[in-house]
C-alpha cells in the first residue's frame, strides 16, 4: 500500500505534465515523492517520542540502530524502489528503441524488484527479533537497490544519448571545455543528458 501511495504523485505528473519526459525526470519525481512519504510516516511513528522527555531511557546502541533504520535506511529504500519504477516508466515513453533496451530497465522488472524488496524487508522486520540483524539486512538491501538504480540510470543515459547526433561545439557543463556536442563529453566523459536542463539549452542538437 505504501509503495502505491508513493507512486501516486509521480503518476499524476506522468499523465498531466508530458513536457517532463526524460527518464531522469521520472527518477527525480519518484525519489522526491518517496522521501516526502518517508518523512511523513517517520514523523507519525516518532511523534510520541518527540513529545516525550528529552532524555530517553534504554541502550544508546539500540536507539542508534532504530534511528538509523527509520531515519536513513527506510528513506533510502523507499526512494530507490519508487525511483526505479518511475525511471523505467519514463524511459519506456522516451526510448524509441524498445527492442534494444536492456530488460532490467523495463517496467516489469523494476516493479517486481521494488515490490519484492518492500515485502521482504517488511517480513524481516516482523520475523527477526534481533535489531542488529534487521539493520544489517536493511543495509544490504539499500546497497543492492542503489546499485540497481545506478544500472537503470545508465540505461536511461544511453537511451537519451542515442537520439542525439553529434552537434556543434559547445562548452561542456562539467569540465567547461568547448567540445562537439555528443552524448558523452570527449574530454571528461560526463553524460550530457545527466547535466541540468538549463545548462543543456541550446547546446544539444
Amino acid at each position: 500500500v505504501g509503495q502505491l501511495l508513493m507512486l501516486t504523485g509521480p503518476l499524476a505528473l506522468y499523465v498531466l505534465r508530458g513536457r517532463y519526459r526524460e527518464p531522469l525526470d521520472g527518477l527525480t519525481f519518484g525519489a522526491a515523492s518517496a522521501l516526502g512519504f518517508s518523512l511523513a510516516t517517520e514523523l507519525t511513528t516518532l511523534w510520541p517520542l518527540l513529545g516525550g522527555p528529552l532524555v530517553a531511557t534504554g541502550d544508546s546502541v539500540d536507539w542508534g540502530l532504530r534511528l538509523l533504520r527509520l531515519g536513513v535506511l527506510v528513506a533510502l529504500v523507499n526512494a530507490s524502489t519508487t525511483g526505479l519504477i518511475t525511471a523505467a516508466l519514463w524511459l519506456q515513453r522516451y526510448d524509441r528503441r524498445r527492442s534494444e533496451r536492456a530488460w532490467e530497465a523495463g517496467v516489469p522488472a523494476t516493479a517486481l524488484v521494488a515490490a519484492g524488496a518492500q515485502v521482504l524487508l517488511a517480513i524481516v522486520t516482523v520475523v527477526l527479533p534481533e535489531l542488529g540483524i534487521q539493520v544489517l539486512v536493511w543495509v544490504l538491501a539499500a546497497l543492492a537497490l542503489t546499485l540497481y538504480v545506478r544500472q537503470v540510470i545508465h540505461q536511461a543515459l544511453l537511451a537519451e544519448g542515442s537520439v542525439r547526433e553529434i552537434g556543434p561545439s559547445a562548452p561542456c557543463p562539467e569540465c567547461h571545455h568547448v567540445v562537439p556536442t555528443m552524448r558523452f563529453c570527449p574530454n571528461c566523459g560526463a553524460a550530457r543528458a545527466a547535466a541540468p536542463r538549463s545548462s543543456r539549452i541550446g547546446t544539444v542538437a
